[in-house]
């Protein structure tokens, strides 16, 4: 009697517990491709922009790189001129000059029959008096490195730096970030 009671709990319990599936009709129309950008603006580098195009989640195409956009800078709407096309397979169009001033940086991007799009972005002016100091380089490669410079207390900045450094009368130059709030700087790169 116990062993059938056990049993008809666990097939209760195996029926409530298994799984139900409902289809739902997708009745939605595929939208239509638009302009995507992937890029970085710099005043150190020269700036670049990957232009490609959008799909529907119900297509089955791959997303496409564009090779026939017009992408133009604006700087504090002055026109800077066209990015210019360095590789048609990947989309990638590069900005032939490095900027030099900070400002506010607008791209204007059209392309065939898509939709003009744009993006905003800005490239804040320089620190002043940075100061930098080797503490310590010990054998694996990592250094220590104090930084000083004078930051504004009341703001919630975040800092972009570019380190260089030579070993064989070269340079190498990486990237890192942090923020203003932070007590380290630590990037996995070249052991810093």
């Amino acid at each position: 009697m116990v062993h059938s009671l056990q049993y008809l709990f666990c097939f209760i319990l195996l029926i409530l517990c298994s799984s139900c599936e409902k289809i739902i009709d997708f009745d939605e129309e595929e939208s239509k491709p638009v302009l995507t950008i992937s890029g970085f603006v710099s005043d150190v580098d020269l700036s670049y922009l990957d232009i490609g195009s959008s799909v529907s989640i119900l297509s089955s195409d791959n997303p496409q790189f564009i090779s026939n956009a017009t992408a133009t800078l604006f700087r504090d709407g002055e026109n800077l001129g066209d990015f210019e096309l360095t590789n048609a397979e990947l989309g990638k169009y590069t900005f032939p000059l490095v900027l030099e001033e900070a400002g506010e940086y607008e791209v204007q991007i059209s392309s065939g029959n898509f939709k003009e799009i744009s993006s905003i972005t800005s490239i804040p002016s320089k620190l002043q008096g940075v100061e930098a100091e080797v503490l310590e380089v010990n054998s694996s490669g990592g250094s220590e490195v104090r930084l000083r410079f004078i930051d504004n207390p009341s703001s919630d900045d975040f800092y972009h730096m570019f380190v260089g450094f030579s070993s064989d009368g070269g340079s190498n130059f990486f990237i890192t970030w942090f923020g203003s709030n932070s007590e380290y700087l630590i990037s996995d790169e070249f052991g810093f």
